[in-house]
């Protein structure tokens, strides 16, 4: 079984969709004896995750070989934090990268999509707003590691997002208010 950590759904790990597929995926090894298992992370569909970003998401698999598909869930958060020495709740941070468990990728589209022509695809209920308030928590939690470079390199990437979903949010709705204020002052900055 060559499972995967979502490592090529954007710039950080899909760690929702990593969680809920591959500890039912590990448990079905187990039931029908797969002697095999293994991660994988990939660096296909533009590579921009750096795979060792999902380093801590590795004992899903160790665990589940070494005490059975059923193991405590603490047991593979604190080894994922001994493997990178942030605690787990920056990973869950960086899962905040995606809404849910989909395979959907906003924040990718938002950081290279163009904001005059935004073809973002949002998870059902899920809006602008969201992403804004999620990426917003993400950024609050990671604040006391700024000194880790991953944790500067994900704020950095949730603040993109915020820029851009507010614009994106604003632009139509300016435009046709004919908010020239508001226009020029985005181009300029």
């Amino acid at each position: 079984f060559a499972g995967g950590i979502w490592t090529w759904s954007g710039f950080l790990p899909q760690v929702k969709l990593t969680q809920a597929s591959m500890r039912v995926g590990l448990r079905v090894c187990a039931k029908h004896r797969v002697d095999t298992v293994f991660a994988t992370l990939w660096g296909d569909d533009g590579a921009e995750t750096n795979v060792m970003l999902g380093s801590s998401l590795l004992p899903i698999f160790s665990e589940a070989c070494w005490q059975g598909p059923d193991y405590d869930e603490q047991d593979a958060v604190l080894a994922g934090e001994c493997l990178t020495g942030l605690p787990r709740r920056v990973l869950d941070a960086w899962g905040d990268f995606y809404a849910s468990e989909r395979d959907r990728r906003p924040g990718k589209q938002l950081i290279w999509g163009d904001p005059l022509y935004p073809m973002t695809v949002l998870d059902e209920g899920e809006s602008y707003e969201a992403i804004i308030a999620r990426s917003e928590a993400a950024i609050e939690t990671m604040k006391p590691y700024q000194d880790r470079i991953e944790c500067r390199y994900a704020t950095l990437l949730f603040e993109v997002c915020i820029a851009k979903a507010q614009m994106i949010s604003q632009i139509r709705s300016r435009y046709l208010a004919g908010d020239r204020q508001w226009l020029g002052a985005l181009v300029n900055e």
